[in-house]
């Protein structure tokens, strides 16, 4: 998916988090290729598990001497994102219902290819996958 602001949308299905690393270092990489400073943004459960797999990617060595220019953001970051970019109240001001709302829109306006089968997902009434 292309949105207007934030460019391809890639959905990742790994079986370890080694496998998980390698990916994502393979998508900013990518993601960067023509310019090292492009934005990068990540979606992660929690803050913790988005800083352990910031150092254990730097840690590889597998995108140089560091990473720059990514942003890893939670569910609820990301849906106050949403939410302030067509003028809604920030997410952390609404119901829960309403950030579940704003989820489920966003993946079943989502290309085939992306986010397909989030919402059939155990757990897509959070909003992750």
């Amino acid at each position: 998916m292309t949105t207007p602001q934030h460019g391809t949308v890639d959905r990742l299905a790994v079986s370890d988090s080694g496998v998980l690393q390698d990916a994502v270092a393979r998508l900013v990489l990518e993601s960067q290729a023509d310019d090292p400073l492009a934005a990068v943004t990540l979606v992660v459960d929690t803050p913790l598990a988005g800083t352990m797999m910031r150092r254990q990617i730097v840690a590889s060595g597998a995108l140089g001497a560091g990473i720059a220019n990514v942003r890893l953001l939670t569910v609820p970051d990301l849906v106050a994102e949403l939410a302030e970019t067509v003028g809604a109240p920030t997410g952390a001001h609404l119901p829960e219902v309403v950030r579940e709302a704003v989820v489920s829109a966003v993946l079943a306006d989502a290309s085939p290819g992306c986010c397909a089968g989030a919402t059939t997902c155990p757990v897509a009434t959070c909003g992750t996958t």
